[in-house]
């Protein structure tokens, strides 16, 4: 693959008489890379002094693995101008040390923060990602404490994972085959999710989903999750407390549900047919149907419908179970 590299930097003399600039290409094999850097352009300046000091733009055509990944830093997305992928930081201290990491082997390309300084006192970075509408292969994204803004892309991929320890992840729509998302402590704050396979895993983060389609594996530890509106199928598994709360409009599969200490309260449609069985060992259990076979203290079993196609189970040793009717 062939790289090139172009430095552009303006000299502060030129500022009032026009952009003066000098150029320089250097060629680099290894990968396909137009990498501009030391742009002090007036529109690039944030409300926290950084400017853009580093584009890199790759081209996609021979990668299907495409990973980025920073610490504090957030990294906005927004859809693609052109065919390529473009990578901007913005920075307030322009420095060449600072500048992105990228590593392209075979189909995969890894982009990765650089170094930074000692002492970040008046130090930060953030990223855009212009992202190709054409891209629709696989796509990995982590921070440690920085937000991941994905409101801004329409997002059509093969697999999509996207990770947080502290940080948040925003989404507005993504439609994938598979769909990772994973916190510590963190906040995912989700729009519409069309996949196959959903797996979301918070150890004591916070989750929102406005909706949801596809096959859920859900897991946390002390996190909490609410879903507006989901169809499908899927188990969800809190081993210490937390909430889950979840609307499902439609279920094509089974829906298991498990909350140790914390309360989980659940609305079906009328029209569903099913099979229920709520425990609570020491909370409380109700239900608004599906309670024909057993109704009493911390336990109801029953169905609802002529033919039960659904098994639904709902089990908390402290928690409150509510299922309701909409």
């Amino acid at each position: 693959i062939h790289m090139k590299h172009i430095t552009l930097f303006f000299r502060s003399a030129a500022a009032q008489t026009g952009a003066v600039m000098n150029k320089k290409l250097k060629k680099i094999a290894g990968g396909c890379i137009l990498w501009f850097t030391g742009f002090t352009l007036a529109g690039c300046f944030s409300p926290g002094g950084e400017r853009i000091v580093n584009e890199m733009v790759f081209d996609l055509n021979n990668i299907s693995d495409l990973e980025i990944a920073y610490d504090e830093e957030n990294v906005t997305f927004c859809d693609g101008r052109s065919e390529k992928l473009v990578i901007r930081e913005y920075m307030t201290d322009d420095n060449r040390r600072y500048y992105a990491n990228t590593e392209i082997q075979g189909k995969r390309l890894h982009i990765s923060e650089g170094g930074r300084p000692l002492f970040k006192d008046g130090f930060s970075c953030r990223v855009e990602v212009f992202l190709p509408a054409s891209y629709n292969r696989d796509l990995t994204v982590s921070t440690t404490s920085g937000v991941i803004d994905m409101t801004q892309a329409d997002l059509m991929l093969d697999s999509l994972r996207a990770e947080t320890t502290s940080g948040e992840i925003r989404l507005e729509q993504v439609k994938a085959a598979c769909l990772d998302l994973e916190t510590t402590r963190g906040i995912l704050d989700l729009g519409t999710l069309l996949a196959d396979q959903i797996t979301i895993h918070s150890t004591e983060g916070r989750v929102n989903i406005s909706r949801m389609e596809g096959n859920v594996n859900y897991t946390s530890t002390h996190g909490s999750l609410m879903v507006d509106a989901a169809v499908g199928a899927g188990i969800y598994q809190t081993s210490n407390d937390g909430l889950l709360q979840l609307r499902y409009e439609k279920a094509d599969g089974d829906l298991q549900f498990y909350n140790k200490n914390g309360d989980i309260l659940l609305t079906l449609p009328s029209s569903l047919a099913f099979e229920l069985e709520a425990v609570s060992r020491n909370g409380s259990v109700s239900a608004d149907f599906g309670k024909d076979e057993k109704e009493e203290k911390g336990w109801v079993k029953g169905k609802n419908g002529s033919a039960p196609y659904v098994k639904i189970s709902l089990e908390s040793r402290n928690g409150k179970l509510e299922i309701k009717k909409e």
